[in-house]
């Protein structure tokens, strides 16, 4: 159901680009959660799809929920406005909350192509509201390679979105459970953080 496009170069997780739409920086948490309830719905068919891939019927449509439009990306951001015509791309679309669990944003994702379109720029993590528990309890993060993997866990853990800032979430939640051997290995290189500048004497 969902269009297939060829993933660009480094759509699936950003690398924190520079760009932010002038209205992003004035746009509350409680506008984030009515454009989400009201712009999108979760369509018969987005519902089967998600159950045959073994999401839980309450994951898909209790709590925050699911959606599924047609949206048109720009660079790493989408259009939550639009209604589709040709060019769209299908894409099921969550609402993002940020560490103390308020709306911060939303993301589309395409789950054939893997492709990710943040709606403000906002969000480090899907399910940046579950970092904090697991910190204090010393257990372990799960981290998902895609938002799927996260719906079928019963929305634990989180996903990636943009690598620089969440590697500044991250640091300090203690161990991070990977999928897999390869997964560990993606997420040590994009979690990695260059040294800041160092200058000594006269050059400080």
């Amino acid at each position: 159901m969902f269009n297939v496009r060829p993933p660009k170069a480094g759509a699936s997780i950003s690398r924190g680009q520079a760009f932010w739409p002038r209205e992003a920086l004035t746009i509350m948490p409680e506008e984030i959660r009515h454009c989400f309830n009201t712009r999108h719905a979760l369509s018969g068919a987005g519902l089967a799809w998600l159950m045959r891939q073994g999401v839980a019927l309450f994951d898909c449509e209790m709590g925050d929920g699911v959606h599924d439009a047609t949206i048109r990306p720009s660079g790493s951001y989408f259009d939550t406005s639009f209604r589709g015509d040709e060019e769209g791309e299908g894409a099921l679309i969550f609402l993002c909350r940020d560490l103390e669990g308020e709306p911060e944003d939303m993301l589309a994702w395409n789950p054939r192509s893997d492709a990710r379109y943040r709606w403000l720029g906002r969000a480090a993590l899907l399910g940046a509201q579950n970092v904090t528990e697991p910190r204090y309890l010393g257990a372990t993060l799960p981290v998902w390679r895609t938002p799927l993997g996260w719906l079928k866990s019963g929305r634990r853990g989180v996903v990636i979105l943009d690598a620089v800032k969440a590697a500044g979430h991250l640091a300090d939640c203690g161990s991070l459970g990977a999928e897999d051997a390869a997964h560990a290995r993606d997420l040590a290189r994009l979690l990695a953080r260059p040294a800041p500048r160092i200058l000594v004497g006269d050059a400080a």
